[in-house]
């Protein structure tokens, strides 16, 4: 089995592993191997909503890095960036932390007369609910059309892709990594960055312990019967809902995240949650109340959940020298991505980041193991 040579080898070819290789192909040799096809699991199926600055309110420059990486990429390939605003349902009293949350920029409180006012004939019984938190900088794009772009822009600073190549393992010389054995061939690199989703435990088998589990999300698409294509994004947290407008004018609303034990078996819409939509939903979004179903989905593949939701995007001291792992995406591996890139980089150069990296490290984590609860992103956004 013959030998190459790279700087820097990259497991996973969806769009946490083509920002690491954007990011870092300027000033290295960068070879990113996919078992598939590029951006053709988890990515493929994302729902292109960018929503970071309310993903990320406990550190506020994550999500304004990511939104900025966004808005400067946008134009690059065929990539695009819509920006559109997201209303954040708020059904307890207007607290302190919500108040708080409100004097960011970007983001204004409305209560809920003013929010009938400013979306009319978009919102039903409002009666439970204090008003909404809006943000402006947020929005929408095409995942795919996201990671092919990052794709071949960083092709074009050098880095190389071989897809339709599974990693078999893992190389070590001591407390070093090598490289990686493909199925092909042995790829030498002083560092490997594991991207690979859920896959990344299996993977690093052996070699370190993570603790992730793959989950899977439904959605059901609506036609209302009129064009959507303008609505907010929005999300509400009791019912544990997101909804975007579809490019062709629809509705989509997503939930229902569960784990799955075998990440390759069919997929099937939870019971539960259709249920949920159809009932109690239109309630609250008048357009439901007549729309027709026209698709049901869930993610064939999902992606990867953390017992406290946060990615792991870590260099560990437990690890080998070399090894940067990026997993663990449950908070959105799309709109996280400008912070993956950044923070990968950062680690493999020692190159000062302009966001913390303790909140990725591993070991803030007291297990290790896969076997823990499933904790919702809506039980901890604000």
């Amino acid at each position: 089995m013959q030998s190459v040579d790279y700087d820097i080898a990259i497991v996973g070819g969806g769009v946490v592993g083509c920002i690491a290789a954007y990011q870092l192909a300027p000033d290295h040799d960068v070879v990113v191997i996919e078992k598939d096809k590029i951006g053709g699991d988890a990515t493929s199926r994302a729902s292109g909503v960018v929503t970071t600055t309310s993903v990320y309110p406990e550190y506020p420059e994550m999500g304004e890095h990511a939104m900025d990486f966004f808005k400067q990429f946008d134009g690059t390939g065929t990539y695009s960036f819509t920006q559109r605003e997201k209303v954040h349902m708020i059904s307890d009293e207007i607290d302190e932390e919500v108040r708080q949350e409100a004097q960011r920029e970007g983001v204004t409180l409305l209560e809920a007369d003013e929010l009938e006012e400013h979306y009319p004939e978009m919102f039903g019984d409002l009666s439970d609910y204090a008003g909404a938190l809006l943000y402006r900088n947020t929005g929408v794009t095409d995942p795919s059309e996201y990671a092919s772009s990052l794709k071949h822009a960083a092709e074009g600073l050098g880095a190389e892709f071989r897809t339709d190549t599974e990693v078999k393992n893992v190389l070590l010389d001591g407390d070093s990594v090598t490289g990686v054995e493909t199925e092909y061939e042995t790829l030498h690199a002083e560092n490997v960055v594991i991207a690979a989703n859920w896959y990344s435990r299996e993977l690093l088998d052996g070699v370190i312990e993570l603790p992730v589990r793959p989950f899977r999300w439904n959605a059901m698409v609506f036609d209302v019967g009129e064009d959507v294509s303008h609505y907010p994004l929005g999300a509400e947290t009791d019912l544990e809902i997101y909804w975007r407008p579809t490019p062709e004018g629809n509705l989509l609303v997503g939930g229902g995240e569960h784990f799955i034990e075998d990440p390759h078996s069919p997929s099937a819409i939870v019971d539960a949650f259709d249920e949920k939509v159809r009932t109690e939903v239109p309630s609250l979004l008048r357009t439901l109340e007549d729309a027709t179903v026209i698709r049901n989905d869930c993610c064939p593949t999902g992606d990867s959940a953390t017992p406290d939701t946060w990615p792991i995007i870590d260099a560990p001291d437990e690890g080998p020298e070399g090894l940067v792992i990026a997993s663990g995406f449950q908070r959105g591996g799309v709109m996280t991505s400008p912070i993956t890139g950044t923070a990968v980089r950062s680690l493999i150069t020692g190159e000062e980041c302009p966001f913390p990296l303790e909140p990725f490290k591993l070991d803030r984590l007291k297990t290790r193991h896969a076997e823990f609860d499933f904790v919702s992103l809506y039980d901890v956004e604000v």
